[in-house]
């Protein structure tokens, strides 16, 4: 008996040497190389050291691997990696992997760009890989065409690895994390993961050179169902994705929610707290009882180009709304400050600033295509309202010398239409308007009606907008309302507008355009009339002003007028009948004002049909 022991021992000992020699002298010279990176171009795997004992496993440490496709270039490190594999299925072309042990894993991946492609502004962002330039010199299409023969088929049991780094594009997750999968993978075709299981104790996520998450937590319970990757962008991955999603973060950025808003024009998120995630997928839709809940947030938002800051909370949830699956986002500022977009310093604070987005499109692969939004602010006050002249034009020679704000606005838009609307009021309180030499001190009540605005362009269609003024010494007391009007919000802004004009009397009017300055003021007074009615056509631009078909009347009062403000001053016709007594005024840059007495309505209407228009 010990001798037939021996013989047997003898025996896998001889068998071994046989295997252990030639496999292992193979795995460590040139010679694995050449057998195993024979398309360098697309795939390459290289290691340190490998060690195959007996068949059926093999132990590798120091592996780097990279390769392309048409559309990405990936790299992948590990320190070490051991595998079981059956033998037999090799020949029919299947790697048929019964447990998998690796430890160290980094892997990377960008786009792969085309030959002569200009990289996109965010490319400095993605990964560097080695031994690979974006875009390749090979020319376009020489990477991936199809194969002759039965392609390789990979599967795997269970792969247990420890993961230190994974990063896709501009996305960045760092932190020792442990994963739990089954792979089944046919080269040229589908791909799954029946389970893939992910958790992270303690890590952090980055987007660029944005810190998205700090004091990260996941813990993923997921599937990537069969699907071919070949000709697929990287986003309809998603599509395959079904499972259990749940972040924990000691501080988070909004910015996450980019993708949520990123067809609401004019509105973006920032700021950061404490987050808690729970997040449930279906073939990548997003389910019920999805949820997002954050407190105490560091709110930074910017809407239409002030950016409001402050403590808040922020919730977001799916739930069935009439039996239909929605998602909400709600925000809650209860006190903030508002300062110019890429501005350090706040000119305004208020209270109650309110955000509320929903959708029924909760496909993550489009996300959230049609958004409706609901956004306003109860109060926000204005210390000193000055801050706005940089939308007054140089041309118009007016400026706020002070006067306190007081504002409030609700909006609602959709993405869809990429459009807002909404109402506005804004108080300018004891507001100082010098014009030239000229001070006019009031209130001013602003009631906005915003009927379309495209925030891409700041354009908005505030027709039906009325604007209240009341002047302190002397009283006085004006209405204009605006049946069309058309605003860039631009520094300084654009205005093209129709008004209609009812006012107290003429001494604004005369006092602003100073077309009787060369008067005496008894005739100035004689002028001032009360009860005016009328409507003028303006145009505000960098650098000019035009009034166009002014027409006011009053009692035993006519007046019509084509003014310009400009650079270099005013310049235009006036044409007034008081009374019986008519006149005409011609303006011109640089020179005295010259009156008409001579049929001077006649004079105004040729010298009108002469302008142009």
């Amino acid at each position: 008996m010990r001798t037939w022991v021996r013989r047997a021992l003898l025996l896998l000992l001889a068998l071994e040497a046989l295997w252990a020699v030639p496999v292992n002298l193979v795995l460590n010279t040139p010679l694995a190389d050449r057998l195993v990176n024979r398309k360098p171009e697309r795939f390459r795997i290289d290691w340190r050291l490998a060690v195959s004992p007996w068949p059926g496993l093999v132990h590798l440490r120091g592996v780097a691997t990279h390769g392309q496709s048409r559309t990405i270039q990936w790299e992948a490190r590990l320190r070490s990696v051991t595998a079981t594999f059956a033998l037999e299925p090799l020949r029919r072309r299947v790697v048929d992997l019964g447990q998998v042990r690796a430890s160290g894993i980094r892997y990377a991946q960008r786009p792969r760009l085309d030959a002569g492609e200009e990289p996109p502004p965010e490319a400095f962002e993605w990964p560097p890989i080695a031994d690979r330039k974006n875009p390749p010199d090979a020319a376009p299409g020489a990477v991936g065409p199809k194969q002759p023969g039965r392609p390789w088929t990979v599967r795997a049991g269970r792969i247990l690895g420890g993961v230190e780094e994974i990063w896709i594009g501009r996305y960045r997750l760092a932190g020792a994390a442990d994963v739990d999968a089954t792979l089944d993978l046919t080269a040229r075709g589908p791909l799954a993961l029946p389970r893939l299981d992910f958790r992270l104790a303690a890590g952090t996520m980055q987007v660029g050179t944005l810190r998205m998450f700090e004091g990260l937590q996941l813990d993923i319970q997921a599937r990537l169902d069969r699907f071919v990757p070949r000709g697929k962008r990287a986003v309809d991955v998603l599509r395959a994705l079904s499972g259990r999603f749940d972040l924990e973060a000691r501080d988070g950025s909004l910015k996450f929610l980019e993708a949520y808003f990123r067809k609401v024009q004019g509105l973006e998120l920032n700021g950061g707290g404490p987050m808690r995630l729970h997040m449930l997928v279906e073939a990548g839709r997003l389910q019920p009882g999805s949820r997002l809940e954050r407190s105490r947030d560091r709110i930074d938002t910017t809407f239409l180009g002030n950016r409001i800051t402050g403590l808040g909370t922020v919730g977001a949830e799916v739930e069935p709304i009439c039996g239909i699956p929605m998602s909400r986002v709600a925000l809650h500022v209860p006190r903030y400050e508002v300062a110019r977009a890429g501005a350090a310093a706040p000119f305004a604070h208020g209270e109650e600033f309110r955000l509320e987005a929903t959708s029924a499109n909760l496909d993550l692969t489009d996300p959230f295509a049609d958004v409706h939004l609901d956004v306003g602010l109860e109060r926000e006050e204005i210390p000193d309202l000055s801050v706005y002249n940089v939308f007054l034009p140089q041309a118009s020679r007016a400026r706020i010398v002070s006067g306190l704000g007081r504002m409030s606005w609700r909006f609602e838009g959709s993405s869809a239409e990429r459009s807002l609307h909404g109402v506005m009021r804004f108080d300018l309180l004891d507001l100082a308007l010098r014009f030239e030499e000229t001070t006019l001190r009031g209130d001013v009540r602003i009631d906005a009606t915003l009927r379309h605005g495209d925030p891409r362009g700041r354009a908005f269609d505030i027709s039906g907008t009325s604007v209240t003024l009341e002047h302190r010494a002397p009283r006085w007391r004006g209405r204009i309302r605006f049946p069309s009007a058309r605003l860039e919000f631009t520094e300084p802004m654009r205005i093209e507008a129709r008004t209609r004009l009812q006012l107290q009397d003429t001494r604004p009017l005369v006092r602003i355009f100073d077309a009787f300055k060369d008067l005496s003021p008894r005739l100035e007074r004689f002028l001032t009339i009360e009860d005016l009615k009328g409507g003028t056509g303006f145009v505000v631009r960098p650098d000019a002003v035009d009034l166009r078909d002014l027409a006011i009347e009053g009692k035993g009062l006519r007046a019509r007028a084509e003014l310009t403000l400009g650079d270099r001053g005013k310049e235009g016709i006036l044409y007034v009948r008081f009374h019986g007594l008519s006149f005409g005024v011609a303006l011109q840059p640089g020179k005295k004002r010259d009156l008409k007495l001579v049929r001077p309505l006649a004079w105004f209407e040729r010298e009108r049909a002469r302008r142009p228009r």
